[in-house]
């Protein structure tokens, strides 16, 4: 008995999943300067700049700016584990500066 084909899984992804997929990542940015994550992170970080030398900043810099790296808010989030979001509480979305007046009005 024949046994079928098996066949590739053909599914496309769609843009903003590739887009997320090559996202280049801090540890890309690292390879390109030849440093370690840890200094690409202190040097994209002005509070942390001043721990790593003015010429190693400039590399990192010049290497995220060539590779379109671009901070992920996401993975922020976790690792600090702030979100940086703001919470509203709308009681009546029909209209949130005026409230329904009750019936005794």
């Amino acid at each position: 008995m024949a046994m079928p084909k098996k066949t590739k899984n053909t599914k496309k992804t769609s843009p903003a999943l590739q887009e997320r997929s090559s996202r280049k990542t801090i540890i890309d940015v690292a390879k390109c300067a030849g440093v370690h994550w840890s200094t690409v992170s202190r040097g994209l970080n002005p509070e942390k700049r001043h721990l790593i030398s003015p010429e190693m900043i400039e590399r990192v810099e010049a290497c995220a700016k060539k590779l379109g790296y671009r901070a992920n808010a996401m993975a922020s989030a976790l690792r600090t584990q702030r979100s940086r979001t703001v919470g509203v509480i709308v009681s009546n979305l029909g209209d949130p500066v005026h409230p329904p007046h009750s019936a005794g009005d």
